[in-house]
C-alpha cells in the first residue's frame, strides 16, 4: 500500500474477500454526523490488489463521491474501515470551532480505525458510541483512557503518520493541559435511625419490667399456696370465705398490666399467623409487581423520546450556539449554472451572523431538509461543483469563504431533489438543534 490514509467502505453482510478495494489517499478528514465525510485528494491511487475489477474500482470510487455529498444518495454500504501503513492518528472536535473550548488531545497510533454507524473501534477496541439526542454527539469509552471517559464531541478527525488534521481545526491540547473530566457523584450517607434506636430501647425496658412483675406475680402464687396449705384450707366442704383470708390481694393496676400482656401477645400471634397463612398471595402480589415495573421500564426504554422543537417561520430571526439565523426564502431552478440537477434544485437563502470568534467557517453539511414525510435530504457539498468556482463559473451560487464577526453573510443552499417534492418542508440546523424553519 501506498504512503498515506485509505477509506474501504464495506458492509459487514458481505464476504471479505468480497469488500471494496480502499480508496486514497485521504488528506484532511473529517467525520461529521449523517454521517458526512470531508475528505482533501491530492491525488488517486489504487492500491496493488490484484485480480479487482474495473467495476469494483469504479464502485469504490462512487461509494467516496456518496459519502462526501458530491454523488445524491447516501451511501450504499454504512462502514468505513481507514488504514494506513505508517499508523493512524485520530482526534475528537468540534469541525469549524477554530477556538474549541474543552480541547481533547491526540488518540494513536492504530493499525485501523473502524466506523460504524453507532460505534468507532480501533484496534478492536470500541473507544466511543454514538450519544443520540438532538444533536449527534460521540460518547468516549474507558477504552479511550481513564482522562478521556465520558467526554463528547460531534466530529471525529482522522490522520495518518507525518500528514496534519484539517486546517479549520483548533491546535491540540499542550501535553500539560488537563483533559476535561465529569466531576463524581457526590457519595450521600444516610442519617442514623435515631427513632428505631430509642423506640427499641423502650422495648427492652418493657421487657423487662414485664418480666419482673411476671416473677413477683409467681413469689405472691407460691406464698399463698403454703398459707392455704398450713392453715388446711381447700379441703372439702370448707367454706369459700375461708381462703380468702390467706389471698394475696392484687392491685387494679397488676390486673391492667397482665390484661395488657395478654392482649399483646395474642395480637402480636394472630398478626403473625395471619401473615404465614396470606404468604403464597402475598409473593404472588410481588413478583406480578416486579414483573409490571421491569415492562413499564423496558417500554419506556425502547419507545423513542419525542424530539421537541421550536418552529420559526420565513425572515423570522433566532439564535444558535455561534451563529444568529435569518433564512429569507426558497426557490426551485434546474440548473446551477452548468451543472444541471438529476432532479430539481430546492435553493435555500439563508443568512448567518458569526457571534462566535474570528475565523469561523460552515460547511453545507450543517443544513438539513426534512420533506414533509420526515425524510431528510443534505445540501450539496461544496465539492459537488454546483457552487461557483473554476468548474462552474456560470453559476450564480457562491459559497463565501470568510464569515467577519457581527456581519450577516448571505449563503445559498442547494438540495437535489424529487421534482414532485412537496409542501410542508422545514429546515434544520446543526448550530440550532432545537429550532426547525417552516419553509413553506
Amino acid at each position: 500500500m501506498q504512503t498515506g490514509l485509505f477509506v474501504t467502505f464495506f458492509d459487514p453482510r458481505e464476504p471479505r474477500d468480497r469488500e471494496l478495494p480502499p480508496v486514497g489517499p485521504l488528506d484532511h478528514v473529517v467525520l461529521r454526523h449523517g454521517p458526512q465525510l470531508i475528505v482533501e485528494r491530492s491525488g488517486v491511487h489504487h492500491g496493488d490488489e490484484t485480480g479487482v475489477s474495473v467495476e469494483r474500482w469504479f464502485e469504490a470510487e462512487l461509494e467516496l463521491e456518496r459519502a462526501t455529498g458530491a454523488e445524491p444518495g447516501g451511501v450504499r454500504r454504512p462502514n468505513m474501515r481507514f488504514t494506513s501503513r505508517d499508523g493512524l492518528f485520530l482526534r475528537f472536535v468540534s469541525y469549524g470551532d477554530a477556538q474549541e473550548r474543552h480541547r481533547l488531545a491526540e488518540l494513536g497510533p492504530f493499525s485501523a480505525v473502524v466506523v460504524r454507524p453507532r460505534e468507532i473501534e480501533v484496534d478492536g477496541r470500541v473507544i466511543a458510541t454514538l450519544a443520540v439526542a438532538d444533536f449527534p454527539t460521540w460518547a468516549l469509552t474507558p477504552n479511550a483512557g481513564d482522562e478521556f471517559a465520558g467526554a463528547y464531541k460531534p466530529d471525529v478527525a482522522i490522520r495518518a503518520e507525518g500528514a496534519k488534521y484539517h486546517p479549520s481545526l483548533g491546535p491540540a491540547p499542550a501535553a500539560n493541559e488537563p483533559q476535561p473530566v465529569r466531576p463524581a457523584a457526590p457519595v450521600v450517607v444516610p442519617a442514623a435511625r435515631r427513632e428505631e434506636t430509642a423506640l427499641a430501647a423502650r422495648d427492652v425496658e418493657l421487657v423487662q419490667r414485664l418480666e419482673r412483675e411476671h416473677s413477683e406475680d409467681t413469689l405472691r402464687a407460691r406464698i399463698f399456696e403454703e398459707n392455704r396449705q398450713r392453715s388446711g384450707a381447700n379441703v372439702v366442704g370448707e367454706p369459700a370465705a375461708w381462703t380468702t383470708h390467706y389471698r394475696t390481694p392484687v392491685t387494679q393496676a397488676t390486673s391492667a398490666r397482665a390484661a395488657a400482656r395478654t392482649a399483646a401477645t395474642e395480637e402480636g400471634f394472630s398478626i403473625g399467623e395471619a401473615l404465614w397463612r396470606w404468604r403464597f398471595a402475598i409473593i404472588g402480589v410481588l413478583l406480578v409487581g416486579m414483573v409490571t415495573y421491569a415492562a413499564y421500564i423496558a417500554i419506556r426504554s425502547a419507545a423513542p423520546a419525542s424530539a421537541q422543537y421550536t418552529t420559526v417561520n420565513l425572515s423570522q430571526r433566532f439564535s444558535g450556539t455561534r451563529w444568529d439565523w435569518v433564512v429569507n426564502g426558497v426557490r426551485r431552478a434546474p440548473d446551477s449554472g452548468g451543472v444541471r440537477a438529476q432532479g430539481v434544485f430546492y435553493i435555500v437563502s439563508v443568512a448567518a451572523t458569526n457571534k462566535a470568534t474570528e475565523g469561523a467557517v460552515l460547511s453545507p453539511s450543517e443544513f438539513t431538509l426534512i420533506d414533509a414525510n420526515g425524510v431528510e435530504h443534505l445540501a450539496s457539498s461544496t465539492a459537488s461543483g454546483v457552487y461557483q468556482g473554476p468548474g462552474n463559473p456560470s453559476s450564480p451560487h457562491m459559497w463565501p469563504s470568510s464569515f467577519p464577526v457581527g456581519r450577516p453573510v448571505t449563503l445559498s443552499l442547494l438540495f437535489d431533489v424529487d421534482p414532485g417534492l412537496g409542501r410542508g418542508n422545514v429546515l434544520a440546523i446543526a448550530d440550532a438543534p432545537t429550532v426547525r424553519v417552516r419553509l413553506e
